[in-house]
C-alpha cells in the first residue's frame, strides 16, 4: 500500500514538477500564459477603458459585465485588435485580406465594439445606446497622466 501510494504521488505530481524545472509551456500547468502579454514596466503600456451611453450618459463598463467566461482578461482582445494582429495570421479572415497593410490603428475596432455592445444588451435591461473604449497610454517611468486617453473608438448601436 505504501509503495503504491509513493508511486501515485510521482505519476501525478512528477511531471508538474518537471514543468515548474524546466519552465516548460504544455496545458494545463501554465494556464496563466495563455492570455498573459509580458513586457516590462519601463517600456510603458496600453490601457484600454471601456464605456457604455446607456440613457444619454457614459458608464464605464467592466469587461465581466459582457462576457463573464473571460473575466477581466477581455482587453488583450482589444489590445491584439488595436494592434492589427487579426491581420497578421497566415490564413486571415475574407474580411480582413482588404485590411491587410493598413496602417490605421485598430481598424476592426469598430467590429469588436458592436459585438460587445451586442452581447452586453444581450444580457442587460438597459440598452446601450453607444459603446467607446479609450486607450490610456502610459509612457513608463513615471506612474503618471492616466486620467486623458490618448486615442478612443466609438460605435453607435
Amino acid at each position: 500500500m505504501h509503495r503504491r501510494n509513493i508511486l501515485l504521488t510521482c505519476v501525478i505530481f512528477g511531471p508538474l514538477l518537471l514543468a515548474f524545472a524546466t519552465e516548460t509551456n504544455f496545458y494545463p500547468i501554465p494556464v496563466w500564459s495563455l492570455f498573459s502579454d509580458a513586457g516590462q514596466l519601463s517600456n510603458g503600456h496600453v490601457h484600454y477603458v471601456m464605456y457604455g451611453k446607456i440613457a444619454d450618459e457614459w458608464h464605464q463598463l467592466p469587461p465581466i459585465q459582457i462576457v463573464g467566461a473571460l473575466h477581466n482578461r477581455l482587453f488583450m482582445v482589444a489590445s491584439y485588435t488595436d494592434s492589427n494582429l487579426p491581420l497578421q495570421i497566415s490564413s486571415p479572415h475574407p474580411t480582413n485580406v482588404r485590411l491587410i497593410g493598413t496602417t490605421e490603428r485598430g481598424a476592426r475596432m469598430p467590429d469588436l465594439l458592436k459585438g460587445f455592445g451586442r452581447a452586453y444588451n444581450a444580457r442587460h435591461f438597459n440598452k446601450l445606446s453607444a459603446i467607446r473604449v479609450d486607450a490610456l497610454v502610459w509612457k513608463g517611468g513615471e506612474y503618471t497622466d492616466f486620467e486623458q486617453p490618448d486615442y478612443s473608438w466609438e460605435v453607435a448601436l
